[in-house]
């Protein structure tokens, strides 16, 4: 992505990440049908999301952090904004409905107690 390029939409039509991303979709909504994968890229929050999760991981040393998925439903029209910002509450309800959340963090069991 170049540095012109704020937003990219990428076709996920093949390989590993299509793979995963097919199965999961599939054991987790088996009726529906998959017209098509599309990796939604932005720079700005791509490096937003690097910088929180270095310092999380460098403020949390013993916490394993996995984040593996988010599903969202959402209107058509309500997608270019979650395309620019990203999601928030807004979006949530009345606008489309979370579908699946497959977001883990593993904590060690003495910060659950």
């Amino acid at each position: 992505m170049g540095d012109e390029e704020l937003i990219k939409i990428v076709p996920v039509t093949n390989g590993p990440e299509y793979d995963d991303i097919q199965a999961t979709f599939r054991r987790n909504s088996p009726s529906s049908r998959i017209i098509s994968i599309e990796r939604i890229q932005n720079k700005t929050l791509y490096l937003g999301y690097q910088a929180l999760k270095k310092k999380f991981e460098v403020e949390n040393p013993n916490i394993r952090n996995e984040v593996d998925g988010l599903w969202h439903g959402t209107a058509e029209g309500s997608v270019n904004g979650i395309n620019k910002s990203g999601f928030n509450r807004s979006y949530c309800g009345k606008n489309g409905e979370y579908i699946i959340i497959i977001i883990i963090i593993i904590h060690p069991p003495s910060i659950l107690a």
